[in-house]
C-alpha cells in the first residue's frame, strides 16, 4: 500500500503540523511561578545555546541502527491523528517520525479512530516500509498479535532501563550519550543479545562484562554504580506456617531435629530463620 508521500515536495515536520514549536526565549512554568506578572523572564542567547547543546549531547537512539528493519516490532508514541492515519514517534530510535496508515489501524471496519488509537498513548506496531533517504517509515497496528505486544514490551522495558542508566552516566560525566553507546552499550548488545543482560551480570561481575573494553576508571565507576543501584533486585521475605506431627517414639526430638536440619539448608542468598 502506498504511503501517499509526495515525491516533489518534502513532507512538513510533525512540529510544524502540530504548531508546537518551542521558543527558546519562552519562560518555563517554574520561572512564571517565581516572578511577578510585570517582570518577564529573559533567557539569554548563551543560556539558550547551552541548553540546546546539552539536549543534543544527551539525544541518542537505543540501538546502533538508525532506522528499524522491515517486519521488526517497535514501540511508538502517538503524536497526531490525521485523515491519512496517525503520526507517531519511534521511542527506541530517538523519536524519529513514522506513520500508521488508516488502513493499517485495525482489521475491522473503522467507525471511530479515537477508539482504536489515542494521542499520547504508546503502541506496539510492526514496520512495513522504510525510506532511509526521505525518512519515511510506514507502520501497521492491525498486523500485531498479542504475543507480539508482550514480546515488544519486554524488549522495550529492558532497552529503556539501559537507556536510563546510559543517559544518567552521560549527564553526570558531561559526556556524549552516543559516544558512550558506541563504546560500551552497542558492543554489549552484539555480545549478549541485549545490553540489559550484560548489565545484570555486571551487578556482581563487572570485570567479566567490561574485560574487553578500555574503560576509563571514572566511567567504569559511574556505570557500575548506576547499574547496581537501578538493577539490583530487592530482597523478598517469605513467611510460612508449618504444621508438623510425629506419632513415633520420641516424636518431639524427631521434630526438633527435622526443623534444625531445615535451617541447615539456609544459604547466603536465601537465608532460613
Amino acid at each position: 500500500m502506498s504511503s501517499d508521500h509526495s515525491d516533489t515536495e518534502a513532507a512538513p515536520s510533525l512540529a510544524s503540523r502540530l504548531g508546537n514549536t518551542v521558543d527558546a526565549d519562552s519562560p518555563t512554568a517554574a520561572d512564571l511561578n517565581s516572578s511577578t506578572a510585570d517582570a518577564p523572564v529573559v533567557v539569554t542567547p548563551s543560556a539558550a545555546a547551552a541548553l540546546t547543546a546539552q539536549q543534543s549531547r544527551l539525544a541518542c537512539r537505543m540501538y546502533e541502527e538508525r532506522f528499524p528493519e522491515v517486519d521488526s516490532l517497535v514501540m511508538v508514541n502517538v503524536r497526531q491523528i490525521a485523515e491519512m492515519g496517525a503520526y507517531v514517534h519511534l521511542l527506541e530510535y530517538n523519536n524519529i517520525e513514522g506513520m500508521i496508515l488508516l488502513s493499517e489501524l485495525s482489521r475491522r471496519r473503522i467507525r471511530s479512530i479515537q477508539k482504536l488509537i489515542r494521542v499520547g498513548r504508546n503502541e506496539v506496531v510492526v514496520v512495513l516500509r522504510v525510506d532511509k533517504e526521505k525518512g519515511y517509515i510506514d507502520l501497521s497496528k492491525r498486523r500485531v498479535s498479542a504475543e507480539d505486544v508482550a514480546k515488544c514490551e519486554e524488549k522495550f522495558n529492558k532497552s529503556k532501563a539501559v537507556h536510563s542508566i546510559m543517559r544518567h552516566v552521560a549527564e553526570k560525566l558531561n559526556a556524549s550519550l552516543e559516544d558512550l553507546y558506541s563504546k560500551y552499550a552497542w558492543p554489549l548488545y552484539k555480545k549478549y543479545g541485549h545490553a540489559y543482560d550484560a548489565f545484570k551480570i555486571a551487578i556482581t561481575e563487572p570485570e567479566k562484562v567490561f574485560a574487553d573494553f578500555e574503560v576509563p576508571e571514572d566511567v567504569k565507576r559511574e556505570l557500575v554504580s548506576n547499574i547496581r543501584r537501578r538493577l539490583t533486585p530487592q530482597p523478598i521475605k517469605i513467611r510460612a506456617d508449618i504444621e508438623v506431627t510425629c506419632f513415633a517414639y520420641e516424636g518431639i526430638d524427631a521434630i526438633k531435629n527435622a526443623l534444625i536440619a531445615g535451617e541447615g539448608c539456609s544459604t547466603e542468598d536465601a537465608p532460613i530463620k
